[in-house]
């Protein structure tokens, strides 16, 4: 069904609104698939919600080489800082741009070759065996890249790294956009590194069918957004204390990608 009512921006599509009634009537009895439940609470009734997966192309991000190699980078994101859209039903109490800002700070300044040998040359904090490989950042918009992550022609055009980046990583970061979902999610299992969440509202789909939640880490927002936390401390010690927990989360990864990756 295509809604006249809300779009994620909380403007309205031209249609009656005798036909948003009767569309709003009927959901609130429905089953429903969906990738995401934009509505408000009072339009929910006793529907009930079924959350399915995002199509990501698995040419873009799948080789059979990726779960063997040496992974070049602790932790990377391919996307957009800036995000235009946002659900106003959604309730966020973190502005998605702030989040993506600081996800950016991260990988690009905290989590750099040049940070990383700035800490080795400092006396008695480390040495060069207590730092992680450095991270990436690939940004799809700012200077003369705007590229949308789906536009597969584009990125190969401008030869914008989206699936190796992914899989030379150990980690994904997957922040919230537009919404809570995130497709980056199902790209990173498709690619084989570890999800890393940062979106408090995200529902995972096929639950109970499929257990996500074992192949993925969550960070909540105000964690996150938080001065004393460092995303890279926090995944480098999660890797070199916890390596059997890393590659748990690897394996269930494989493990789940049969089941959501679709065409």
């Amino acid at each position: 069904l295509r809604s006249p009512v809300p779009n994620l921006n909380g403007s309205r599509a031209a249609g009656s609104e005798i036909a948003d009634d009767i569309l709003r009537r009927f959901t609130q009895r429905s089953i429903l698939l969906t990738f995401e439940d934009f509505r408000r609470p009072a339009d929910v009734g006793s529907s009930r919600p079924i959350i399915l997966p995002n199509y990501v192309n698995p040419a873009m991000y799948e080789d059979s080489s990726h779960a063997k190699r040496q992974r070049a980078h602790l932790a990377t994101f391919v996307g957009s800082i800036g995000v235009v859209d946002i659900c106003e039903n959604c309730g966020f109490q973190v502005d998605p741009r702030t989040i993506r800002e600081k996800v950016a700070v991260e990988l690009m300044v905290k989590c750099s070759s040049a940070a990383f040998q700035i800490l080795a040359a400092t006396p008695s904090k480390f040495n060069a065996t207590d730092l992680p490989p450095p991270c990436q950042l690939v940004r799809l918009d700012g200077g003369n890249l705007s590229i949308h992550r789906d536009d597969r022609i584009g990125l190969e055009k401008a030869r914008v790294p989206f699936g190796e980046a992914m899989r030379n990583a150990t980690f994904c970061v997957s922040p919230r956009g537009d919404s809570a979902s995130t497709k980056r999610l199902f790209a990173a299992i498709a690619a084989g590194c570890v999800p890393v969440v940062i979106s408090d509202a995200l529902e995972l789909p096929l639950r109970p069918f499929l257990n996500i939640e074992a192949a993925i880490v969550r960070i909540p927002e105000a964690a996150f957004m938080s001065e004393s936390f460092t995303l890279w401390s926090f995944l480098w010690s999660l890797q070199r204390r916890q390596p059997k927990e890393v590659e748990r989360l690897l394996a269930a990864g494989r493990a789940l990608r049969p089941k959501i990756l679709f065409s």
